[in-house]
């Protein structure tokens, strides 16, 4: 049968476009970026922020292929993506560690595909593998008023004001985990969540970030 859907529809890298792979070689090199740290380049700041790489070009088109497309399952290529994100060197000695997911839109909720609980399992399996104790606890969600897709970063740091909630307690040290950092107004309102329910949130990591405006000094191998 999916022999015959390719013939159908044909099979195209969710990165690049190109035929025939729903992930080419080039484009699967993601799997192997070392995480670099982004604080600093967030309007919104937040200490520990790590991601893969810049969310542009091919990255880009692959997070919107697993948010959206309802062709691809996006489950493997998450747990990949989260054993790379779990190398971010402030994880390597983390334990008793509690993994949370930024919560979803409602719409996409409904409609989209999940990411950060299958993130977040990648993350916490190569942690564990390492002999770390961790946890996920998915306890975030966005009141419906609250969705952020198309507003301006000020925008979003004023919506989120009213924000997101939290539901039952989270562990002494928390890991936040989203897709994307854009202004960093999401991970901040999560991060002020999850502290007033007792937590202390260590850090974050995302898939990608919004490059900069301007260039500034950095170290980072992506720039």
């Amino acid at each position: 049968m999916g022999a015959l859907l390719d013939l159908v529809v044909p099979v195209q890298c969710m990165g690049c476009g190109a035929w025939d792979t729903p992930l080419c070689q080039e484009c699967s090199g993601i799997f192997d970026e070392s995480p670099f740290d982004v604080s600093a380049y967030l309007r919104v700041y937040l200490s520990n922020v790590w991601c893969l790489d810049w969310y542009e070009g091919a990255l880009r088109n692959l997070v919107l292929a697993l948010k959206h497309d309802q062709r691809v399952d996006p489950y493997p290529y998450l747990l990949r993506l989260g054993h790379a994100l779990a190398k971010a060197p402030f994880l390597s000695k983390a334990d008793d560690l509690a993994i949370v997911p930024a919560p979803p839109s409602w719409k996409r909720r409904l409609f989209g595909n999940k990411i950060g609980r299958p993130l977040a399992l990648g993350i916490a399996a190569y942690l564990a593998k390492q002999g770390q104790q961790v946890k996920i606890q998915d306890v975030l969600y966005l009141p419906l008023r609250a969705h952020q897709a198309g507003r301006s970063g000020k925008g979003r740091t004023e919506r989120l004001k009213e924000g997101v909630k939290c539901v039952g307690k989270v562990g002494s040290k928390v890991l936040l985990v989203d897709d994307v950092a854009t202004t960093g107004a999401t991970l901040k309102a999560c991060a002020r969540a999850v502290e007033e329910h007792g937590g202390q949130v260590v850090g974050a990591v995302v898939i990608a970030a919004a490059k900069p405006p301007v260039q500034i000094e950095d170290t980072s191998p992506h720039m």
